[in-house]
């Protein structure tokens, strides 16, 4: 769709995948160095730093600690604190826990639990955190994560490496831990211990359901606590958000740059991971501003995660070389490295600044915080135009195309095996088809956010049309994609003009709503005014506009999008509006003629006057 070339993205995806990861004689710096922990500068994605480089880069372990938070470890160092309140047993507070996929399918069904997973073992201390851990001798590398004692595994490799007892950090419990397992335990400077409790079980940190971001600037708490767990006390950071005042409660901004406005924006509603050196792992999202704030007490080192999965959506995608199964299969994570070796950790400032080396981490990055804000833009749009919101969507990025296609694989699968050359194809691509693939290849935010906006209003046509007429209207692109020189427009039926139409005028309309003029690199407003066809006699993109517009022209001079030209358009028509246009794209809607007949039929009052107005309308298409 909007000039997919859908057989060369399956193929470009096939060379990916099969091109050997190149191994590298260098390490790169962590983020953060100690003059970046004396200043706290943002950290800033893209504008020619380490983000830019387009090799794989491993991740390195160092040696394997003692984990001194095993139930077997913390029962024996309250039984040395407390000499008259011995125990028995402790109940874990987590699981550490391996998975062994056994094959592509089994890693998709772990992204479905949405669980953080690990790409390297955890009990190691991690001296470099790369783009992925080489694991010789697995083809399907092994995963670790941290699970709640009840967690039930979806896939049959799944071992339990160790049953956890997680205190509050600060107490003396754990640090006698430290203490017999040979670790250095470090507070960070805190003095604050947690004294001795008659009960073990009171000395866990409780766990408040996290509730989808911090407060943004001039909004309410929010936050992975809801009201603050009990604290009131609030500040705001330097990037504008409501955080917490006690500066060991992580907390700050993910933001991203719009060329086009030229501002960083706020990163909507995705999910921000963060992490101690150990065990210790707290989840919440930004919110509608980019703004996060965790209501846990840090102590040393932390380090965080943005991923790319939220609430209408997820983003997959992978930097260019990296043949790593797990960047196929789940949501995008930008792994950013230690952020802090002690407080502060609630002024973290990430920015994903213009991209300049195409395929890299800056590139993808940038890519996906767009993307995700696009369709967020997309949900209000919606609302007010009063057409149906997408079901939530899986996207996949690719980073050298600037076109897109709109499968809805996940609530439509389609049968693809007629399709020529299907067979070429590995079996792990096709379990992993999206509902949406995106080209990224743009440095212009409203261009990236048109292209998204488009392949969005298919996915909302999805919901009134169907998975029939979605199966019929993606093998009719597709064919005419294999069989007609990769350009299905001129040689498929009207089901194809139908869908890209409506499609195309969305994009445009959107994107003139979010880019006014000055502010934009392309004129949107040109292309909904002046645009006739998509075409040459085929995709009236033209048409929705024109049973909008307010004033009717009379008779308007327009060209086709392909190819110019100069084509009289005879528009008397005014005043209809997108929920009255979207009411008739059911799944007999199979072509502009039947979407003409039936607009004629609930909205031509029998007026002969306006029907012929209408016709003449229509007839200029």
């Amino acid at each position: 769709m909007n000039t997919l070339k859908y057989c060369a993205i399956i193929y470009i995806a096939c060379l990916v995948l099969i091109t050997s990861c190149k191994e590298e004689d260098y390490f790169y710096e962590p983020i953060n160095t100690k003059a970046m922990e004396n200043d706290y500068p943002a950290i800033v994605s893209g504008n020619g730093i380490y983000d830019e480089e387009t090799s794989p880069v491993p991740t390195i372990l160092g040696n394997v600690r003692v984990n001194p938070y095993t139930v077997a470890n913390m029962k024996q160092a309250w039984n040395n604190l407390n000499p008259t309140n011995q125990i028995v047993t402790i109940s874990p507070t987590q699981l550490y826990v391996k998975f062994s996929p056994a094959g592509e399918s089994d890693y998709k069904l772990l992204a479905n639990t949405n669980e953080m997973f690990y790409d390297y073992p955890l009990e190691n201390e991690l001296v470099t955190l790369g783009d992925y851990f080489p694991q010789p001798g697995h083809e399907f590398p092994e995963l670790w994560a941290i699970v709640p004692p009840n967690f039930q595994s979806p896939i049959a490799g799944y071992t339990i490496i160790d049953e956890l007892f997680i205190p509050r950090y600060n107490t003396h419990l754990t640090q006698e831990a430290f203490r017999i397992t040979g670790n250095q335990y470090d507070t960070g400077g805190d003095p604050m211990y947690i004294p001795i409790e008659d009960n073990i079980h009171n000395l866990v940190a409780p766990r408040v359901p996290e509730d989808g971001g911090g407060g943004g600037p001039g909004g309410g708490s929010g936050g992975g606590s809801g009201n603050g767990g009990g604290d009131p006390d609030f500040t705001t950071n330097a990037c504008g958000c409501v955080v917490y005042s006690d500066n060991r409660k992580p907390g700050g901004c993910v933001q991203v740059k719009d060329s086009e406005h030229n501002r960083f924006e706020g990163v909507k509603r995705v999910k921000i991971i963060t992490k101690d050196t150990w065990f210790t792992e707290d989840e919440t999202n930004t919110d509608e501003n980019g703004c996060w704030k965790i209501n846990d007490r840090y102590h040393g080192s932390m380090w965080m995660w943005v991923k790319f999965t939220g609430p209408v959506c997820q983003i997959r995608g992978v930097k260019d070389g990296l043949n790593y199964v797990l960047g196929w299969s789940h949501p995008m994570k930008d792994y950013l490295g230690k952020i802090r070796s002690g407080p502060p950790y609630n002024n973290i400032e990430v920015k994903y600044d213009i991209w300049q080396n195409r395929g890299s981490q800056a590139h993808m990055h940038w890519a996906a915080s767009t993307i995700n804000n696009a369709i967020h833009d997309f949900h209000g749009y919606a609302n007010s135009e009063g057409i149906n919101l997408p079901k939530w969507l899986d996207i996949f990025v690719v980073s050298n195309r600037t076109d897109g296609i709109t499968l809805m694989a996940n609530h439509c699968p389609i049968s693809l095996l007629n399709l020529p050359g299907i067979g070429l194809i590995p079996s792990f691509l096709l379990s992993q088809l999206p509902d949406i693939s995106i080209g990224a290849n743009f440095i212009n935010s409203d261009q990236l956010k048109e292209l998204s906006y488009h392949e969005t209003a298919h996915a909302s046509h999805y919901t009134k049309a169907g998975c029939g007429f979605w199966t019929e209207l993606m093998l009719a692109e597709l064919n005419g994609i294999a069989f007609h020189n990769l350009n299905p427009y001129h040689q498929v039926d009207g089901i194809v003009d139908i869908a890209e139409a409506w499609a195309y005028h969305l994009g445009w309309f959107f994107a003139d709503k979010n880019y006014p003029s000055g502010q934009r690199s392309r004129n949107w407003q040109f292309r909904l005014e002046d645009i006739r066809n998509k075409e040459d006699g085929h995709i009236p993109s033209g048409v929705f506009h024109d049973l909008k517009d307010k004033v009717p022209n009379g008779i308007e001079v327009t060209s086709d999008y392909c190819c110019g030209g100069n084509y009289p358009v005879n528009d008397n028509v005014q005043g209809y509006n997108s929920s009255q246009m979207f009411s008739l794209l059911g799944g007999n809607t199979k072509s502009p003629n039947s979407f003409y007949q039936q607009f004629k039929t609930n909205y031509g009052n029998s007026d002969p006057v306006l029907l012929q107005k209408m016709d003449d309308l229509f007839n200029s298409y």
